[in-house]
């Protein structure tokens, strides 16, 4: 079963690889979409369509497509631009970077979700002509010890590794944020880590935010309870022990907001910079090494 947020987020990747100028291409998305969002899909070939489609996205879930097409778009540049021998991408959901970036054609990738999320992912990419290479490693992070796991399916602790972890980190425990953050901190040096997170303060004035009351209660509408989470800038902030001393010192720099109206946030911890002509308020941007 794929579950909505998943769904929506593989639409958005779909609709911006039919624009004429998109900020990525993604040919898979399509795939991974239950039939009514399909044919949706289809029908927004057409350009009025698709405008329809996308006023009514953004007025339903203020925020969620263009960040979404952001999130993609930048993490794309970041993974790119850090150039691991390794690729770990966690809760990696319908991701297809190891199969469409070509700057990853020579990387080993790893991706780290729930097993039934992988095999449906797995069933529907088998006629696709991907990449068999793919480590495919089960986890969950509420439970399971990620670095055991990725040791396990053959990830190297000293070679250098880039962390993708997106839309994942509000969803989970402190510990688990703290476990995921422990595993990056403690990776080979010159390593990187690029990650999403749901502004603080959205959870506690999402009024303050342009469509923060909306999407505080679509999450929860789609079982995320995003308000019983962590809150997790607060754990990005403030956490400094196992977390390796580069990556300590530089989370509270890193997780500032760039813009006080923007809910969610794009970090990318070694190289900064920033995506011309997206078309939505990124978070921040800090860079640092490690």
């Amino acid at each position: 079963m794929i579950s909505r947020t998943a769904a929506y987020v593989a639409l958005y990747r779909a609709l911006e690889t039919q624009t004429k100028q998109p900020l990525f291409v993604d040919p898979l998305a399509a795939g991974f979409l239950p039939a009514h969002l399909r044919l949706l899909a289809r029908a927004a070939r057409l350009r009025s369509v698709a405008a329809v489609l996308e006023r009514y996205a953004d007025a339903r879930a203020p925020g969620a497509r263009t960040s979404a097409i952001a999130r993609t778009r930048f993490i794309d540049d970041a993974v790119s631009r850090l150039a691991a021998e390794q690729l770990v991408i966690l809760g990696a959901g319908f991701d297809c970077r190891a199969h469409r970036l070509p700057s990853l054609a020579h990387a080993r990738v790893f991706e780290v979700d729930r097993r039934a999320t992988q095999d449906e992912k797995r069933r529907r990419l088998a006629s696709r002509g991907v990449r068999a290479d793919v480590r495919y490693v089960p986890v969950d992070f509420l439970v399971d010890d990620v670095r055991a796991r990725l040791v396990e399916a053959g990830w190297d602790e000293a070679a250098r590794t880039t962390f993708v972890w997106e839309g994942v980190s509000n969803y989970l425990s402190e510990p688990a944020v703290q476990q995921v953050l422990g595993l990056a901190g403690g990776a080979a040096a010159g390593s990187g880590i690029v990650f999403t997170y749901i502004h603080r303060g959205v959870l506690d004035q999402p009024a303050d935010f342009v469509g923060g009351p909306r999407i505080v209660a679509n999450v929860n509408m789609d079982g995320g309870n995003l308000l019983g989470r962590v809150r997790t800038l607060n754990v990005l902030g403030d956490t400094k022990s196992s977390l390796g001393p580069q990556l300590s010192s530089m989370l509270k720099t890193a997780t500032s907001p760039i813009n006080k109206t923007d809910p969610g946030g794009t970090s990318l911890m070694r190289n900064s910079f920033s995506l011309s002509g997206a078309r939505s308020l990124l978070g921040p941007a800090a860079g640092c090494e490690f």
